[in-house]
């Protein structure tokens, strides 16, 4: 019988490790990683370009069509550089992926969650070790229990001593972005960037640091909310309303982002749009009072995964992956930055729209990926109690069949 748990349970951890594989798969796709055969297909035509505009050994026609691509391609990087008020595909890809990470933590507690509180309601007692005592699941938690993991703000570390741990890399990573960048950015010019200079006017280069270190602090904020709410010091769901102001205060932050190109306001202003989408969800998960109700939680995991995937697609979206947006010329581009900017920027017009079918497809992708890993999760955690209510029924039917007769004496 031991052998047969162990059997059970390597099962169990060999579909959680294939749930967690397709689900980091997945979320590659909907963060626009996985299109090696396009890539390649423009690097290519981008090599081809490169190589048209720099040859000088052509005949006339490609020469005077050679000369109106340089041409084209010299205006609108100017107009680029000129529209394009800050910003690196670094700084999108770090917050990014910082919030793809507690999404899929949250996820994952809400598959667990889940599959429990569908085994409780479903499962059966099994059939007994022994005559004298019998089984439960191990993941047979009672409904009740499982059913408070849901319209919480954060969840608990699996062990005791880290049960308050979403709450400290909450504190601790927001107040190291705070760090960075008041203090560590750009990386050449290491000291404290101060929002008034010592003229007493406002800084504009320093401006978008503090919008930046503001959005850091709100983290903190509500990571201290959690704590002190853990240790009982504040009233109850006091966190649930922090967090809910936390995410609105990003959105409305997010707004002084609405500056430069088209392209540019067009991407950020779908950031602010999932931002407020998610804080609405958020107040209707966490604040309004029912029993369990996965679908919000569902939605708040959702917006959370849309927002990371595209606030990285931003960054390549409006980026270079080689060189700054500053110092970007014809001349030093790589043949990987002038594949995109033939792609993204020669035309922003046509970008403008292809950008809601990239968003449409990066939602896409992140609701297939989060049904799959909770179907998974359910077939693997409790997909077996159709089995053990069978087997208990077989169980009872023999034990009743092999019970001696009731005799009474008269």
């Amino acid at each position: 019988m031991v052998e047969g748990n162990a059997r059970r349970r390597t099962r169990r951890r060999l579909w959680l490790a294939w749930m967690a594989l397709i689900a980091i798969l997945m979320m590659r796709c909907a963060a626009g990683e996985w299109d090696y055969c396009a890539r390649v297909k423009r690097e290519k035509n981008a090599v081809k370009i490169k190589t048209l505009v720099d040859r000088t050994n052509v005949g006339k026609e490609e020469h005077a069509a050679a000369a109106e691509l340089r041409d084209q391609l010299e205006r609108r990087v100017t107009e680029y550089k000129a529209e394009t008020r800050g910003g690196a595909r670094r700084g999108h890809l770090i917050p990014g992926v910082m919030w793809i990470l507690w999404a899929s933590w949250w996820h994952l507690n809400l598959c667990l969650n889940w599959a429990r509180a569908r085994l409780a309601e479903t499962s059966s007692p099994s059939p007994p070790l022994s005559p004298r005592r019998s089984r439960p699941h191990r993941l047979a938690k009672p409904a009740r229990a499982a059913r408070e993991v849901f319209g919480r703000p954060w969840f608990e570390g699996p062990h005791p001593w880290i049960s308050c741990g979403e709450p400290i890399i909450k504190v601790a990573l927001g107040s190291l972005g705070i760090l960075f960048e008041i203090w560590l950015k750009p990386p050449g010019n290491v000291c404290y960037h101060a929002l008034i200079t010592a003229r007493g006017i406002l800084d504009p280069q320093t401006a978008n640091l503090w919008v930046h270190v503001s959005m850091y602090a709100s983290i903190v904020l509500s990571g201290a909310c959690d704590l002190l709410c853990w240790k009982g010091l504040l009233p109850d769901r006091f966190d649930s309303v922090a967090h809910v102001a936390v995410f609105a205060n990003v959105g409305s932050l997010f707004g002084q982002h609405l500056t430069g190109g088209p392209l540019s306001v067009m991407c950020h202003k779908i950031l602010v749009g999932l931002l407020f989408c998610y804080s609405a969800v958020a107040a209707a998960d966490l604040l309004v009072p029912r029993h369990r109700w996965v679908p919000l939680t569902f939605m708040r995991v959702f917006f959370l995964f849309a927002l990371g995937s595209w606030i990285i697609q931003t960054g390549k979206i409006l980026f270079p992956s080689d060189s700054g947006y500053d110092s970007i010329t014809l001349a030093r581009m790589t043949a990987r930055d002038l594949e995109w900017f033939t792609l993204w920027q020669l035309n922003p017009h046509a970008s403008m729209a292809a950008v809601p079918v990239f968003l449409s497809l990066v939602c896409c992708c992140v609701f297939v990926a989060m049904c799959a890993t909770l179907v998974l999760a359910t077939f693997a955690l409790g997909g077996f109690s159709r089995r053990r209510l069978e087997a208990a029924m077989r169980w009872a039917g023999d034990a009743k069949g092999s019970s001696p007769p009731n005799t009474t004496k008269l």
